[in-house]
């Protein structure tokens, strides 16, 4: 199969050209895992490859009829669906008429789903499809949690995990890719993105600056308790989400220094100092607090403003024991 330029994809790459050569490619995949390691580019890469007139060992060819019309998004035997909105039932049942009739310019057809919000009922019609597939007919399913997919729906797909690279594979591949920015920079962007390059290189830097900025805010200020109602409403005007994820990687990165006096980050080792009178039990419990409050942060009915005032509150308290 053709190179992606990821790296931490080699090997699952191997695994699955190993399969189309020798014909043995299941006729439905589930690929795994979180967002920003390059799932969907993993299943562009196999779908062109089986829809492929000349395949060669590296993959497709790219210059036959079916690859032009699969680079231009017009091969009569690809469909896709899920990748910007919800799966209705009768994007389904296009689906099951899609497959009713002979395939066009290909022997193969495929059919690429983000199944992450399938519905009960859409996951049903698609077992049915599942269970007794037409011939040469392959299903790519991509999903960030194998847990959001139905028992039904899994057992009938090989899985295939697509895990977060090491922090060293994954630092050296943003390096190559934003040579100008600090390592330091990078390993922030990467701890935002929970470990996932993709994820970590689309963080623009000016972001990353400002939610630092927030954080440095939030952990020194002489006064919290006056300002910490004005922070959260600074929080919620940013990207929440990331720069509470930011917020907990680094209290792991004060624990590691509480606890070892090492800390990966070299430019922050002096404002670590200033907080290494607190101990790793307390940093530990509300760190727990912070994931709760990620988890929790986009539910229905939840008041941002509040959940992340009481937060900042209890970081106040916990700083003035």
């Amino acid at each position: 199969m053709q190179d992606l330029n990821y790296p931490w994809l080699i090997n699952i790459k191997k695994q699955l050209g190993k399969m189309v050569q020798s014909k043995k490619i299941p006729h439905a995949l589930l690929l795994v895992g979180q967002e920003g390691l390059g799932k969907q580019a993993l299943a562009n890469t196999l779908a062109q490859r089986l829809l492929c007139l000349s395949p060669n060992d590296n993959g497709a060819c790219g210059i036959c009829t079916a690859c032009h019309l699969y680079q231009q998004q017009h091969h009569p035997d690809y469909r896709s669906l899920g990748d910007n909105a919800n799966i209705s039932i009768d994007d389904i049942r296009e689906i099951i008429d899609f497959l009713a009739k002979a395939s066009h310019q290909s022997a193969n057809r495929v059919v690429v789903i983000t199944a992450d919000h399938l519905t009960v009922n859409c996951a049903n019609a698609l077992l049915k499809i599942l269970e007794e597939p037409p011939n040469q007919t392959y299903f790519i399913l991509i999903a960030k949690q194998l847990s959001a997919i139905l028992p039904t729906i899994r057992s009938r797909c090989f899985i295939v995990n697509v895990s977060v690279p090491s922090v060293q594979d994954a630092i050296t591949w943003l390096k190559q890719q934003r040579p100008e920015e600090s390592l330091d920079k990078l390993i922030w962007q990467l701890k935002v993105a929970g470990g996932a390059p993709l994820k970590a290189q689309n963080i623009a830097p000016q972001a990353l600056e400002q939610s630092l900025n927030m954080l440095e805010r939030l952990l020194y200020a002489e006064n919290l308790l006056i300002c910490y109602q004005e922070e959260a409403q600074n929080w919620l005007l940013s990207d929440t989400t990331d720069a509470l994820y930011l917020l907990y990687y680094w209290l792991t990165e004060l624990i590691r220094y509480v606890t070892t006096g090492v800390t990966v980050f070299s430019d922050r080792t002096e404002r670590f100092t200033q907080l290494a009178h607190l101990s790793a039990k307390s940093l530990f419990a509300f760190m727990n607090h912070v994931l709760d409050a990620i988890q929790v942060l986009n539910a229905s009915g939840v008041n941002k403003q509040l959940l992340l005032e009481a937060l900042f509150y209890e970081w106040h308290a916990l700083r003035s024991s």
